[in-house]
This record gives C-alpha cells, sequence and structure tokens, in this order.
C-alpha cells in the first residue's frame, strides 16, 4: 500500500465535525478520494470491511483495493457522472468481498473529490449463487439439469470452434423406464434413477460432464473426444448399466438406447448437434433397445455394406498405428482431416449429407496403401521411380475397393469412390491418377488434397522433420493455384489464423 505522504492537507469539509459526526457510525462504508486517488477520509464501517484501521488506509490509493475499473477523477478536474454499480474490495487477508458502490462527487472549497458509499452484498450474492445453483441442478439426481446443459453445450461449441478440437455429446434414455414406474410406481422409479446416475458416473472420465436430460434421459458432454471415442464410452456405460440395474423381479428388462455425436460432423452449432444425438438415441431405441447409434446410416444399419465400410474404417485406424504415423492434436492422421476438413466443406456451404460422405472419404482415403510394405513407407532416402509408381497406386486401388460395394441405390458409395480416387489430381492437371484439373474434381476431393498435406507436413516422417504450423501455411500458399484449390487453401489458412488469434488473445488477458 502506498504511504501516508499522498495525504493532502483535509479539506473544511472532510474535516469538520458534523461530517465526522455524520458518517463515521453510517451502517454503509465512505471512502473520498483526492484526484491523484488517495484516500483523504474512510469511515469506521469501511475501515471493517477491508480488515485495516482507518490511519493504515489515509493516504492509501483505492486502486490498491478494489478488484476492476472505478469512474476516477482525472487530474484535470474533469468530472465524471453519479453511478451505482458493483464492485470487489480486496481486504486485508487476501478476503474478496462483493459490494455496490454508489459513486459520486462533491465540491470542496472548490476542490473535486470523490466519494465513494459501500455496502456489504455477500449474502445477496450467495444467494443469488445459491438460487442459480439450484435453478441448474436436479434435485432427484444431484446432476446438472436440461437449462445448464444447454448452456455449457453452446460454449462447447463456441471453444471447439474457435480452436477446431473435437468433442462429443452423448444422448442416453433409459429403455423399459416407463413399464418399471407403472408396475412398482413412482418411487422405485425414482430410485432406478439415482443407481443409474451411480453408475454412469463411475464409469466415464473427470473432464466428461453428466446432466439429467429429461425424466429417464441422461445427456453428457465430452470434451476432446471423437466419435470413437464416445462410442467406446457410450458401450462401457450401456454394458455396466445391464449389469448394475436389473429390474428387480426381472418383469422388466431394463437397458440403454444412446446416441452419440460429434462436433463438427454431426452439426456446427449445438441445435443441430444435440438433434443428431437425439435422433440417433430414437433410432437405437426403436430398432429394439440396448444399442449405440453413432451415425444415421453407415453404424446404424444392419446391411453388410456398411458393416464393411465401417470395418475398414477400423482397419485403416490400425494402419496408421502400426506404421507410427505420429498423431496431430491428439487425433490420428485420417481422423484430424476429417475435424478440418469438414469444417472447410462448411464453410464453402457443402451441404450434411456431402460433409457425410466427406467424412467416410476423410477415413478412407489411404486405404489403398493397404498393399504398401512399412519398409517403404518409412524409407528415410529419396524414392526412386519404381518406388513412387507403388505408391502413386494407392488412390486406383482404394477406388477399386470401395467400386465392389457399389449399387444401383447408392449413389454416396459413388461419390465416396471418386473423392478416393481424386485426392492426388492438382487443379492444373499435373496430378495422378487420371490428370484431372479444375471443374473436372470434386470439391470434397479438393479439400481432401489440402488437409492431407498440411496434416502430412505437420507430422514428423521417417525421412523428414515435421514442419511448424507457419511453415506448412507458406508451403499450402506456395502451391495455390497449382496443386491445391485456393478457395480450399484460403479457408484453411482463415481458419488457423482465426485460431492463433484467439490464443494470442487468451494468453494476454
Amino acid at each position: 500500500m502506498d504511504s501516508k505522504n499522498h495525504i493532502s492537507e483535509p479539506s473544511s469539509l472532510v474535516s469538520s465535525s458534523a461530517f465526522f459526526s455524520l458518517f463515521n457510525t453510517f451502517p454503509k462504508g465512505v471512502v473520498i478520494t483526492n484526484a491523484s486517488h488517495h484516500i483523504q477520509y474512510v469511515n469506521h464501517t469501511a475501515a471493517v470491511m477491508l480488515g485495516l484501521s482507518s490511519q493504515q488506509l489515509l493516504g492509501c490509493s483505492i486502486l490498491t483495493l478494489v478488484e476492476g475499473d472505478l469512474p476516477l477523477l482525472s487530474s484535470e478536474g474533469v468530472g465524471v457522472a453519479a453511478s451505482t454499480f458493483e464492485s470487489t474490495l480486496l481486504a486485508a487477508g487476501q478476503r474478496k468481498i462483493p459490494v455496490e458502490v454508489n459513486y459520486s462527487e462533491i465540491n470542496d472549497a472548490g476542490r473535486c473529490l470523490a466519494f465513494f458509499m459501500l455496502e456489504d452484498i455477500s449474502e445477496r450474492t450467495n444467494n443469488q449463487r445459491r438460487f442459480y445453483q439450484q435453478s441448474i441442478t436436479d434435485s432427484l439426481t444431484g446432476l446438472f439439469n436440461r437449462r445448464y446443459f444447454d448452456e455449457r453445450l453452446s460454449q462447447e461449441v463456441g471453444r471447439a470452434s474457435r480452436y477446431r478440437t473435437l468433442f462429443s455429446v452423448v444422448v442416453i434414455d433409459i429403455d423399459g423406464f416407463k413399464q418399471v414406474n407403472d408396475l412398482y410406481g413412482h418411487g422405485y422409479g425414482d430410485k432406478v434413477l439415482q443407481i443409474a446416475t451411480s453408475v454412469f458416473q463411475e464409469t466415464f472420465r473427470d473432464e466428461d460432464t453428466l446432466y439429467r436430460y429429461g425424466s429417464d434421459e441422461f445427456a453428457m458432454i465430452l470434451p476432446e473426444t471423437t466419435k470413437e471415442g464416445a462410442v467406446e464410452v457410450a458401450e462401457r456405460l450401456r454394458e455396466r448399466f445391464s449389469h448394475c440395474c436389473p429390474d428387480k423381479n426381472k418383469l422388466v428388462q431394463l437397458s440403454l438406447s444412446v446416441g452419440v455425436a460429434s462436433h463438427p460432423e454431426g452439426g456446427v452449432d449445438a441445435k443441430g448437434l444435440i438433434g443428431v444425438a437425439e435422433r440417433r438415441m430414437c433410432f437405437a431405441r426403436e430398432s429394439g433397445g440396448d444399442r449405440v447409434a453413432s451415425s444415421d446410416s453407415l453404424v446404424d444399419s444392419n446391411n453388410e455394406v456398411d458393416q464393411l465400410l465401417q470395418s475398414l474404417g477400423d482397419l485403416t485406424r490400425m494402419m496408421e498405428k502400426n506404421r507410427g504415423y505420429a498423431p496431430l492434436d491428439g487425433l490420428g492422421h485420417s481422423q484430424e482431416m476429417r475435424s478440418l476438413g469438414v469444417e472447410i466443406g462448411r464453410r464453402l456451404g457443402l451441404d450434411a449429407a456431402r460433409l457425410q460422405v466427406f467424412e467416410q472419404a476423410a477415413m478412407l482415403h489411404d486405404i489403398g496403401t493397404i498393399h504398401l510394405p512399412r519398409e517403404l513407407l518409412q524409407k528415410k532416402g529419396k524414392l526412386n521411380e519404381r518406388e513412387w509408381q507403388k505408391i502413386r497406386q494407392h488412390t486406383t486401388i482404394g477406388e477399386e475397393i470401395i467400386d465392389m460395394m457399389i449399387s444401383s441405390d447408392r449413389k454416396d458409395l459413388v461419390d465416396l469412390k471418386n473423392i478416393v480416387a481424386q485426392h492426388h489430381e492438382s487443379v492444373d492437371g499435373s496430378g495422378y491418377p487420371r490428370g484431372l484439373s479444375e471443374e473436372e474434381i470434386m470439391m470434397e476431393a479438393k479439400i481432401l488434397a489440402v488437409t492431407d498435406a498440411y496434416s502430412a507436413m505437420l507430422a514428423e516422417r521417417p525421412y523428414r522433420s515435421a514442419l511448424t504450423k507457419e511453415q506448412a501455411l507458406l508451403e499450402l500458399k506456395r502451391f495455390s493455384g497449382c496443386r491445391f484449390a485456393p478457395k480450399v487453401v484460403d479457408v484453411l489458412v482463415q481458419i488457423e489464423e482465426s485460431q492463433r488469434a484467439d490464443v494470442g488473445g487468451e494468453s494476454s488477458s
């Protein structure tokens, strides 16, 4: 705190006995400062609030005693309008006291002084916090309720959009709950909900959050979690619930129907994302219950082709892992491209159906490398022409694998095949395997070409070190218009620059 050297000569008003008699026993704190913000007068109530004596406070700067900005006098004596606002006092012992401040200015013998009247509103603030906590908490389970879920989901969508991170949402419905209520009454139904809450809380990670979403529905937000990771969590919940929460007389078999959606592929905003998760939960329930649904067609269908596509996706992830490709930001190579590419596609106006096909193509784009030996992919020296020819074959091999599954009623598979086949084509016609150019190349393939190159440049490889993001973006700009579609490069640069600006703004605050 500042020393008393800052005390000015007492003004006639502040030093008067009438002033002292009026304010020293006043129930609210009173502090008066000069234009240099140093305290000229403090009453007993304000001193007690701050935990210091009046003598210790005289001459101190009020700026050291208040958290946040104050409407202070300027040294030129320019007046500030009277106002009422809330602030925080920084009291002795590192205590923080919420206060309501009434600010005004007084003229004392031609000199303008700042007058602060302080009221301790700790009780009001605590009540407000308690009422708010009650408003966002379900009384039966102790979980956060639907209202708070909506708030948190919007916040998580904003964070994920700024920093291009993945997260997932899970919606859970208890199969057979209505029958249990009808058979045994609502008291037993409440017990089932409490047991379910305990089961869920024991199963998920500390960073995940659980909510009472409806009468017999729950929801979860899983930060930094891919759709595949969310499915694993959901399957653990489903299996554990089936063992821990049976009907007492076995008349009703309780189970879970679970819907999973991930940002950004499931929805770019909170409403769209939760709508997808709810739809998939309903699909799981209407399909007999006791299951997890994580997509609208590829995973949820019993069609053999869809199951095969899912198996190919699993195989791709296994190939990446076994070949030692370093994950980028905690994600595999193809998963990273899914997240970034979907966001680029959304900004370029691709609809939900095309984005879903793109997502699958991003996962399967390198399935054709299955024929390549690990030694070739991890060769440290320069590849010869024969080796390059082998590697270039992976696009046509991937195309042929998907082509075997195409039927007349699955246009999405035709698009999927073409995206995989074209993702190494260049807009100037210099790419492979067919030398396509400009409008001959699907937009999804143009996006995949950029995200594939970008993700690869950022990853460590046996034959070279990883580039920084700045270096990789410069490379993309250098080849924009020849290898890569300029509009795709531009959007990717915008995404990365906005993310970097957000990070810089947060670190400096």
